[in-house]
């Protein structure tokens, strides 16, 4: 190894976590100072602005504690910037020791958020989808839209706050989906549990038409009036089409 690579190396150690590794010989500290709250500084105003709702929470000095563990200690599988906040996520997902008895709902609060994130930086895009937009929603197959994500948590990720930590997870779990519209608006909608399982059975089993799906749901729920509950369902689906949740419908095989 060159001395200019060694000095690289002795810098890059020096920058992710001081207090472990000197700053190389022959640099002058107030440089090396500004190097080091320069380099620190851009990760944390970067992934504040990922995480915002976690950021308030755990507040400015815990999140910068946080913050610097991540950059000394974690072996990031991607140099790209957009892709920082996924590590962050694997990061904390690695270590719950740091956050899991003061900040039970920390990882999917921040899962939460790195979906919201990634979903507006995906290069997925709903014109592309061929489909019938105006297409029958019961007797086609709906299509659910590629940048509509179904999220299943142990606590209600979307109401967590400054004000609102709560210790326990709550009886019931939280489901969302959230998706980005064609206005590109990431937006997100709770769920009930038939909601969710209608949504994530449309996904599963993509050669169904809306009817059958809803028929097979009806009879595995114990419905009274199958029609009714067909009905119903249909009304819900026309509802995740004006919001840009399902996009259309393929017709079935026949």
């Amino acid at each position: 190894m060159n001395r200019a690579e060694t000095l690289t190396r002795a810098l890059a150690a020096h920058l992710r976590d001081p207090s472990q590794h000197p700053a190389p010989e022959g640099i002058e500290d107030r440089r090396m100072r500004i190097y080091r709250r320069l380099f620190i500084g851009n990760v944390r105003s970067l992934l504040g602005g990922n995480f915002p709702v976690a950021a308030k929470i755990l507040g400015e000095h815990e999140f910068a504690q946080l913050v610097r563990r991540f950059y000394s200690e974690h072996a990031s599988h991607t140099p790209y910037f957009p892709e920082i906040a996924r590590e962050m996520l694997r990061f904390i997902e690695e270590n719950p020791d740091y956050w899991c008895e003061r900040w039970p709902f920390l990882y999917e609060l921040m899962h939460y958020e790195w979906v919201e994130l990634a979903l507006g930086i995906s290069a997925e895009e709903i014109d592309a989808v061929s489909c019938d937009a105006e297409g029958d929603l019961l007797e086609q197959i709906p299509l659910v839209s590629p940048l509509a994500w179904r999220l299943a948590y142990h606590f209600p990720v979307e109401q967590l706050s400054v004000d609102y930590t709560p210790e326990e997870p709550p009886a019931e779990p939280t489901f969302l989906v959230v998706w980005r519209d064609r206005a590109d608006k990431v937006r997100f909608l709770r769920l009930n549990p038939l909601a969710a399982q209608l949504i994530a059975n449309l996904a599963e089993q993509p050669s169904s038409s809306g009817r059958s799906q809803l028929l097979a749901m009806a009879e595995a729920t114990g419905a009274p009036d199958a029609e009714a509950f067909v009905q119903a369902g249909l009304g819900m689906l026309e509802d995740w089409r004006r919001r840009d949740i399902i996009l259309g419908t393929r017709k079935a095989a026949s």
